[in-house]
C-alpha cells in the first residue's frame, strides 16, 4: 500500500545514514512496489527517489516500470497481438477497436481453465447484447490436443493459439 511503502521509506531515512546503503533500500522498496502493482499514491516517492538517486542504472529500472503502468492507464492503447483461431484464420487485438475486449488465457492441461468455462459460457451469455468480445487464448503448446478440445466443447467463444512470442510484449506489460 502507499502507506507502507511511505512509512519504509520515513524509516530509511530516519534509521540509515550511509548513502549508498540508503539508495539500495529506497530502490528495493520502490522497485518491489512497482512490481506488485501501479504507482498509484506514490508518485511523490517515485519523484523524491529519482531526484535524489545517483544510481543512472536503478533510475532507469523505476522510470521504466513507471512508464510500463503508465502505458496501461484507462483510456491508452493497448499493445496488440495476431494469433491464428481454429480454422487457420488471424485473429488481432485490432479487430476489435472501440469494443471492450475481455481475455481469457487458458490451456487444455490447466485443471482449472477447464473448471471454470461453465461459468465462462454463463459470462459471455449474459453479455452477449452488449459491446463486449470475449477471446480466449489458449497458451497450450500441443495444438491437435488444442483443437479437439476446443472442436469437443463447440466453442461459440472466439478462441486462438498462442506461442507466447506473440503474446511477448502484451504479456510484459499485462
Amino acid at each position: 500500500s502507499p502507506e507502507l511503502l511511505a512509512a519504509k521509506l520515513d524509516f530509511i531515512d530516519a534509521k540509515f545514514s550511509m548513502a549508498e546503503m540508503v539508495e539500495n533500500f529506497k530502490f528495493e522498496n520502490l522497485n518491489q512496489h512497482l512490481d506488485g502493482g501501479p504507482p498509484t499514491g506514490v508518485e511523490d516517492a517515485i519523484a523524491g527517489y529519482l531526484a535524489a538517486s545517483t544510481n543512472e542504472e536503478n533510475k532507469k529500472t523505476i522510470e521504466e516500470k513507471n512508464a510500463a503502468w503508465a502505458s496501461i492507464e484507462a483510456g491508452q492503447v493497448a499493445p496488440t497481438w495476431t494469433l491464428p483461431d481454429i480454422d487457420g484464420k488471424t485473429m488481432s487485438l485490432a479487430d476489435f477497436k472501440g469494443k471492450y475486449v475481455y481475455i481469457d488465457f487458458w490451456a487444455t492441461w490447466c485443471g482449472p481453465c477447464i473448471a471454470e468455462i461453465p461459468d465462462y459460457r454463463k459470462l459471455v451469455k449474459e453479455y452477449a447484447d452488449r459491446n463486449v468480445v470475449f477471446i480466449s487464448i489458449s497458451v497450450d503448446k500441443d495444438k491437435p490436443k488444442w483443437e479437439e478440445m476446443v472442436k469437443a466443447e463447440t466453442f461459440s467463444i472466439k478462441n486462438v493459439l498462442s506461442n507466447f512470442r506473440s503474446l511477448r510484449k502484451f504479456i510484459e506489460i499485462y
